[in-house]
């Protein structure tokens, strides 16, 4: 996907629910707990671009883990959400 297929695809996942804030920090100790893990998603489907992270992108993977499920991202396409959640919130044209 082209940077710009990223970009139109959170502005959607964005409106259904795919999360705009970072997961907030467990409270006690942490292990087990943890709210981000990196090179860890290797086989899960990217939760922007929907491809399984394989190979080199799994060692640049980030995983987020929120009380209503886990997100995974390519280093791509976690540096576009980064962006993308700082911006307003796009209205539907």
């Amino acid at each position: 996907m082209t940077d710009d297929e990223i970009c139109f695809r959170l502005v959607e996942l964005s409106r259904s629910g795919l999360p705009r804030e970072m997961p907030g920090a467990p409270v006690g100790q942490l292990q087990g707990r943890e709210t981000m893990l990196i090179a860890s998603c290797r086989g899960h489907r990217c939760s922007v671009c929907e491809t399984t992270i394989t190979g080199e992108d799994a060692a640049l993977s980030i995983e987020y883990r929120y009380p209503t499920g886990t997100v995974h991202f390519h280093a791509r396409c976690h540096e576009l959400w980064d962006e993308e959640r700082h911006r307003p919130i796009r209205r539907r044209e």
